[in-house]
């Protein structure tokens, strides 16, 4: 199930235990502005994307999915 086009983001190859405060503001902006759904791994869940969830002006708007099936 592609999209046909892939966009790379340079944290997503960092470390998320290695972020730093400024990095994270800019992840944070950059979360806000272009979030449509967030796929979400229980059992691979890293603290900084609960951190990134709980910090966006869309929290209340954003739905977890477990399986792209729920997607719809």
């Amino acid at each position: 199930m592609g999209c046909g086009f892939v966009v790379r983001h340079k944290w997503y190859e960092k470390d998320p235990n290695t972020v730093s405060e400024g990095e994270f503001s800019t992840l944070l902006r950059d979360f806000d502005e272009k979030l449509t759904l967030f796929y979400y791994n229980p059992g691979r869940f890293h603290p900084l994307y609960c951190r990134l969830l709980n910090g966006t002006a869309l929290r209340d708007r954003v739905r977890r999915i477990t399986h792209l099936t729920e997607i719809a």
